[in-house]
């Protein structure tokens, strides 16, 4: 179906279909018929590959892409997205789904290699949401590294990381259409079953917040139409961290549930735990928001966090120094700085939930319900922290919240945003009125309106 040689589609395509067709019927077990049927499905689902393709010395790639019509894929748990891209090779794997053609979404170093696909399709629900602020719908994705240094140092992990990201997303832009003086252009050594699709546009996640930068080098190699647009967040673009435009979003909305029982949170001390550290993006800018806040406990992946009667300055300058740090953990903050009885994933659940309903095994020893819960609101700056039932639980319960995407929105309307200007711009940098470097300062200039415009 999807040769390169039209001469091989027209006379193998039905013989072969007919071939395997009949040796199903020979098949005697139903559990084996239903799995190599479904091979067939995937088959007849997939709408371009990159196999054909070759490298620069015209040898195979090593590395394949698949995008399929999910809505023919038979099995695939809802809710199923328009299109997605599995990714494999010997060094990555990695799947792209897409609720429509212009979508928008980031892109995540997942670190569950055995149901990647059900992590992010897990956060594509919640972008889905959280694009209703723009006019692209949702789109997420997710690669495992299979190569990363057992026991090597963070460099080598990262650097190998890194290797892996731009495999996976020069695959993406391997069998994507582009736009060249406003003509469409096919990918080479593509056969194309679906209509026209150049616009792709991608974003930074979890474990990839550094990153902006690398995919637009890619887009660049590639010639494609977005150039920088292509990965928001960039060097030349809104970096959300620096900006802090995401965790002051969540902000916003923590401000309103404690306006609505009288306490002024940037003034008041409150008691605060939470998930995450002072290296990230949305954590990291969230606990310096307020001098007021108590941080009487948090966790990452590495270490947890307790620190039951903290200063409210004296830690929020340690919180600081550590936000400062190029890189950082729990490990670095001073330990003399911890009161007394203090020392160094989906988290919240129903009550009636099992740990298997949420699917998110790696966190399943320290999830707990919703009705644990003691607190008076809840600010989710990152995706899927409890799960639906969970919200609705605590919400009965009293706990003021909102749903992730309501939280967390600000990030995602202000790419939309930089992805935007930069298309608006392309015309006058392409038609020499405007310099790129007068490009770079209009949008610096322009980084306080667009996160006021986004909060507002």
């Amino acid at each position: 179906r999807l040769d390169t040689d039209p001469q091989v589609r027209a006379t193998r395509e039905e013989p072969l279909r007919r071939e395997i067709e009949a040796a199903l019927a020979e098949v005697s077990s139903l559990d084996e018929d239903t799995i190599l049927r479904r091979f067939l499905n995937l088959v007849d689902a997939a709408l371009r590959t990159s196999y054909y393709q070759t490298d620069a010395d015209g040898r195979p790639k090593g590395v394949i892409a698949i995008k399929y019509q999910s809505s023919k894929v038979e099995g695939l748990p809802l809710p199923r997205p328009q299109f997605e891209v599995f990714v494999y090779s010997p060094r990555v794997e990695g799947v792209h789904l897409r609720f429509g053609h212009v979508a928008r979404g980031g892109l995540r170093w997942s670190d569950r290699p055995q149901d990647f696909r059900t992590e992010v399709l897990g956060l594509v629900k919640a972008q889905q949401v959280k694009n209703a602020v723009i006019v692209p719908v949702g789109a997420k994705g997710g690669f495992v590294p299979k190569r990363l240094p057992v026991g090597g140092s963070r460099d080598a992990v990262q650097a190998e990381g890194i290797a892996a990201y731009k495999l996976f997303v020069s695959s993406l832009l391997d069998i994507t259409d582009n736009l060249k003086g406003g003509d469409l252009v096919h990918p080479d050594n593509v056969v194309r079953l679906d209509g026209d699709d150049p616009y792709l546009v991608v974003a930074a996640d979890k474990g990839t917040a550094t990153f902006s930068d690398t995919a637009n080098g890619i887009s660049h190699e590639h010639g494609f139409w977005l150039d920088d647009a292509f990965a928001s967040g960039g060097s030349v673009g809104y970096d959300h961290k620096a900006m802090g435009i995401t965790a002051r979003g969540a902000w916003e909305a923590v401000k309103r549930h404690f306006r609505e029982i009288d306490i002024d949170i940037q003034q008041t001390s409150i008691r605060v735990v939470g998930v995450g550290d002072m290296s990230g993006d949305v954590f990291g800018n969230g606990m310096l928001l307020s001098t007021a806040l108590k941080l009487v406990a948090a966790f990452d992946h590495r270490h947890i966090f307790i620190d039951p009667e903290p200063d409210p300055a004296v830690s929020f300058a340690e919180r600081q120094r550590l936000f400062n740090l190029p890189r950082s953990s729990w490990a670095d903050y001073d330990a003399s700085l911890i009161s007394q009885g203090g020392g160094i994933g989906t988290y919240v659940r129903a009550s009636f939930e099992s740990d298997a309903q949420v699917g998110d095994r790696a966190n399943d020893a320290i999830r707990i319900a919703a009705g644990e819960l003691r607190v008076k609101a809840v600010g989710e700056g990152a995706n899927l922290g409890m799960t639906q039932r969970g919200r609705i639980e605590a919400a009965r319960r009293g706990v003021r919240l909102n749903t992730d995407a309501i939280d967390n929105s600000a990030g995602v309307n202000t790419s939309d945003v930089e992805v935007n200007i930069k298309i608006a711009l392309s015309t006058p940098v392409a038609e020499g009125v405007l310099s790129a470097p007068d490009r770079a300062a209009l949008l610096g200039e322009m980084t306080d309106e667009v996160g006021h415009l986004v909060l507002k």
